[in-house]
């Protein structure tokens, strides 16, 4: 076997290259890992949320304790180096300090805007009498 490839594969780029068939041949036609077989839609739903829930409220978001807990919550058996990995794949490692701000953002938005409705339904109240 040279640098890992059989006599076998060896022939058949071989028969394949003198049929002129060379940029098919050399591409390469792996295509990895289809799907994740480990984390599915629920456990990365639950990643998301508990990351959110946790950062808001300044709790740790550590690999370790996000795998605690979606372990605990779906009955997964995810390990805390996939957490990080998937938490880099999907953006959430890069909102962990914006996150806060936002929701801290919203929060006073909401207030605000509960704040005028009470205002506008008193002043309906007040020229209806």
């Amino acid at each position: 076997m040279l640098l890992g490839v059989s006599s076998g594969h060896c022939r058949e780029l071989a028969v394949n290259l003198t049929r002129g068939d060379v940029a098919e041949t050399l591409i390469d036609k792996r295509r990895g890992q289809v799907r994740d077989y480990k984390v599915g839609h629920e456990e990365k739903a639950e990643m998301i949320q508990q990351f959110a829930a946790r950062a808001v409220t300044g709790h740790s978001i550590s690999s370790e304790e996000l795998a605690r807990l979606v372990n605990e919550r779906t009955h997964a058996e995810v390990s805390p180096r996939t957490i990080r990995r998937h938490s880099n794949k999907l953006g959430l490692t890069g909102i962990k300090k914006t996150l806060p701000e936002l929701a801290s953002t919203l929060k006073k938005r909401i207030i605000a805007n509960y704040r005028e409705k009470c205002l506008r339904v008193h002043f309906w109240d007040f020229r209806l009498k």
